[in-house]
């Protein structure tokens, strides 16, 4: 019988299928039996878990579709198997289990499963990886059951604490056009060598996949090299310093030699920046000697088809640069943080075998995360799973030991958000990050005509960089807020980073200046360069006149430095699409006006003080969730505000609550509510914290704004 391959998360690890054939052919499997699996020249034996009529599919655990190099959607044939107990299997274990009593549990932990000679299967899941054993031969075989007389004879090889051996396509999320990629250039060419041959392609030798530390980039290189079958060496570059001469390029020429000979194999070289730095920067011979060496060995490979050498770094300017041409590593991936849309696909692949309570939203939690790499986002659904286990169980059910699973334990929303609290974004780590997920448009009262202008200029640019193509045109790159404090111009970037699931990156003016030369400058290109990291990503400069005055007015020019180099980082971030820069200040006339020129703050918008509609739409948002008495009338009040800001509306709803919460001595009874006498109180406090100026026309003026 012939049945399409797809993976079951409810089998992982068990060596167990679900067959679901057609309705048309007659059943040949019970639960319990055995049947035997072959795609091509590869076959493995598998129990039945369950047999109901449906699709034509098989399901199955990811060990055994690797095994079988199969691929979701593919046919293989499924048949009756006669299965004999096994008499002795020869397995290859962690150095943990090289004692005596390694081989009787194993054999406990293996009873009833099916092997043959190559088959991966797991043990357990320690919080690093899966602990995995690989069969190397069976007696009698191909196939044979193991039982309690079953001899073990255990094999040990280090490296397999951790062993990614069950790590597919599945498991990688968010990074869809870096893997479509990557699979063009390795994948395919062994795959189908011959059709690359026709057209005279070859296959590149090695490839670079460079990024934050966390999203992946090590994770791609295991999945591929299982998804295609091919030979995984990983080798971490300061594990290849070694104190005796010449130790280190052994090391690295056995490296290359095994690949040769088990070919197709993959090489990982991770941290490679450690192994290849710049030969000119480099303190000691031994560096420039190992990078001398993986030059030829990289030059070798031309000798040779079937092995690619991937290379991961968080550094990738610290690469020698000879390494970097056409011929070695001639291909260079950035890895970055993911998106909302990538954060929802890894979220999802982290908790697909978590037991997620009704009110869990994994797109809110995605929109919750900017800045998360996928380490961050497995570490936060560990920590979630955590939360649920301390709320469901004492810790004395733990350490007595008197514990088993219940299915009524599920992991909350409410476990999520505690454990938002305890995890940071490692990619964005040491920068400010603001999650926009509580502001949108509908919480900014008035300004619609600056919320339309952001939105086509800001969001659409983003989200529809294909419509500014089709028109010929780019979008703008740079707007600039201007107007008296309290407006609301930093809520209108929060919400525009809201809208359009980019990160955001809050840089306040006078935290770049620093009292040491140069410092600053660095400062800024940090900001830019981890703003390209991270992309899409909106680069938001508060309070923008601190950090970029008119230059010629201070002596030394240590501020003509900064601003040359706020320029020089603006013209740079022209070149990606997916960075964009907003600014505000309340003090416009005081900024350098090469900053106002079209091509880096190409709109400049003012953003008045809110008028009598504008103040009433205020008030609404923020007394929407107040209880109010009947004879309050938000129109009127908003009619005696004259002159006051939004931020001053927002301070008189606050204290009209306030001075009610005061009467009833914080202990709100049924019917609790604020009044107008409440309202007017407060209104009569606050007194508004900015009259209204006449401004500078700087640029572009929004109708109804004065002239």
């Amino acid at each position: 019988m012939h049945l399409v391959a797809r993976e079951g998360d409810d089998l992982e690890g068990t060596g167990r299928v679900i067959l679901r054939p057609l309705p048309t052919e007659p059943p040949w499997a019970a639960p319990g039996e055995a049947v035997r699996l072959q795609h091509g020249t590869r076959v493995c034996g598998a129990l039945v878990e369950a047999v109901a009529p449906g699709e034509g599919i098989i399901q199955m655990d990811r060990y055994l579709r690797l095994h079988l190099q199969v691929r979701e959607g593919q046919p293989l044939v499924v048949e009756p198997l006669a299965c004999a107990q096994a008499l002795a299997v020869s397995l290859i274990a962690p150095p943990a289990w090289a004692g005596p009593e390694g081989a009787p549990l194993l054999r406990g932990l293996l009873l009833g499963r099916l092997v043959s000679a190559g088959l991966k299967l797991p043990i357990f899941t320690l919080s690093g990886g899966t602990v995995t054993v690989e069969i190397t031969s069976v007696d009698p075989p191909p196939i044979a059951r193991i039982s309690a007389d079953t001899r073990l004879d255990v094999q040990t090889q280090a490296g397999r604490t951790a062993d990614a051996a069950g790590v597919g396509y599945r498991d990688i999320g968010g990074l869809a056009r870096e893997m479509r990629r990557i699979r063009e250039l390795v994948e395919y060419p062994l795959r189908a060598p011959e059709v690359f041959a026709q057209l005279g392609i070859e296959a590149p030798r090695g490839i670079v996949l460079h990024g934050p530390p966390g999203t992946g980039k090590t994770l791609i290189a295991r999945a591929l090299s299982n998804e295609v079958g091919a030979q995984f060496y990983a080798v971490r570059g300061p594990e290849l310093i070694s104190a005796f001469y010449g130790e280190s390029e052994r090391q690295l020429r056995e490296l290359f030699e095994k690949a040769r000979a088990s070919a197709p194999s993959v090489i990982l070289i991770d941290e490679l920046d450690s192994l290849a730095p710049r030969r000119d920067e480099a303190r000691g011979e031994l560096e420039r000697r190992l990078v001398a060496t993986l030059l030829a060995l990289m030059d070798g490979l031309s000798e040779l088809k079937g092995v690619v050498v991937f290379g991961t770094t968080n550094r990738i300017n610290a690469l020698d640069p000879a390494l970097r041409r056409p011929g070695r590593f001639e291909h260079e991936i950035h890895i970055g943080a993911p998106d909302a849309a990538g954060r929802r696909e890894v979220l999802a692949i982290h908790t697909r075998r978590m037991p997620l309570a009704g009110d869990v939203d994994l797109a809110d939690l995605a929109a919750r995360t900017p800045g998360f790499v996928g380490a961050d986002l497995a570490a936060l659904c560990r920590e979630a799973g955590y939360n649920a286990l301390r709320r469901s169980y004492p810790a004395e059910a733990f350490e007595s030991g008197e514990i088993s699973p219940s299915a009524s334990v599920l992991v909350s929303a409410a476990d999520f958000a505690a454990a938002l609290a305890a995890i940071r974004p490692s990619a964005m780590r040491e920068i400010t990050v603001q999650a926009p997920r509580d502001v949108r448009w509908d919480d900014i009262g008035g300004l619609e005509e600056a919320k339309q202008l952001i939105r086509e200029s800001v969001v659409y640019g983003l989200q529809r960089a294909e419509a500014y193509r089709a028109a010929g045109i780019r979008p703008a790159r740079g707007l600039l807020l201007y107007g008296p404090p309290g407006t609301g111009k930093t809520l209108l970037a929060t919400a525009a980073a809201r809208e359009c699931g980019a990160n955001l990156i809050t840089v306040r003016g006078p935290e770049i200046r620093s009292k040491w030369f140069g410092e600053s400058e660095e400062r800024i290109r940090f900001v830019f360069a981890k703003a390209r990291e991270v992309a899409p990503a909106i680069i938001f400069f508060d309070e923008i006149d601190a950090l970029a005055p008119p230059r010629g007015r201070e002596q030394g020019g240590a501020s003509d430095s900064v601003v040359n180099q706020l320029l020089a980082e603006m013209d740079g971030s022209m070149a990606s699409e997916n960075v964009f820069v907003l600014a505000a200040t309340n003090a416009a006339d005081l900024l350098d006006p090469a900053l106002l020129r079209p091509g880096r703050f190409d709109l400049q918008v003012y953003v008045p003080l809110p008028d009598e509609k504008a103040r009433q739409a205020i008030l609404a948002i923020h007394l929407r969730h107040t209880p109010l008495a009947p004879d309050v009338d938000l129109a009127l009040l908003a009619r005696h505000m004259e002159g006051s800001s939004g931020a001053d509306v927002a301070e008189v709803c606050r204290r009209a609550a306030l001075y009610a919460l005061r009467e009833v001595r914080f202990e709100p009874p049924p019917g609790f509510q604020v009044t107008t006498a409440h309202l007017e109180r407060a209104l009569a406090d606050v007194q508004a914290t900015v009259k209204q100026l006449k401004p500078r026309r700087i640029g572009f003026h929004l109708p109804g704004s004065e002239s």
